[in-house]
């Protein structure tokens, strides 16, 4: 299978799980490959951001998007680029966000439904999803169990 892997990540957090995921992918015997969605100008404050080249998802058969929390909301680069990417049609799409905070109501949830719904509209099939708290103990096992199940 030929899976894309597209990370939108400010600190390296959520790339480092995209990496971790290719790698896993690659064991496994699949065509994994790791886009970054590309900011020209990013800063944590601005909501208006601009992208660089999109890379077409077109050839592949999955989709994993990973995006970091911003502000309790999934992060404006993010919602921008799945705005913008082409149709999702028949493709089967799994997506992750990480956080901070340790909170239930710090913007998880949201962020996640957000992407869900952003990933719907452009006629994914949605299969797994995870909330990955990078302040909790438990981080590498959240992480593991989300990418097991991929």
């Amino acid at each position: 299978m030929k899976i894309a892997v597209v990370i939108y990540s400010y600190t390296g957090n959520s790339f480092s799980i995209g990496q971790k995921i290719v790698r896993f992918l690659e064991s496994q015997n699949h065509e994994a490959q790791l886009i970054r969605v590309n900011v020209t100008d990013d800063q944590p404050s601005k909501t208006d951001v601009q992208l660089g080249d999109i890379e077409s998802v077109a050839p592949f058969d999955k989709v994993i998007f990973g995006s970091p929390v911003r502000a309790f909301s999934l992060a404006p680069a993010m919602v921008k680029y799945l705005k913008q990417v082409e149709s999702l049609s028949g493709k089967t799409v799994s997506c992750f966000v990480t956080k901070q905070l340790p909170f239930s109501w710090t913007g998880g949830t949201s962020a996640l439904k957000k992407m869900i719904s952003l990933c719907a509209e452009k006629g994914a099939v949605i299969d797994k999803t995870a909330i990955i708290n990078w302040s909790n103990n438990d981080r590498d096992r959240m992480i593991d169990d989300f990418i097991s199940k991929i």
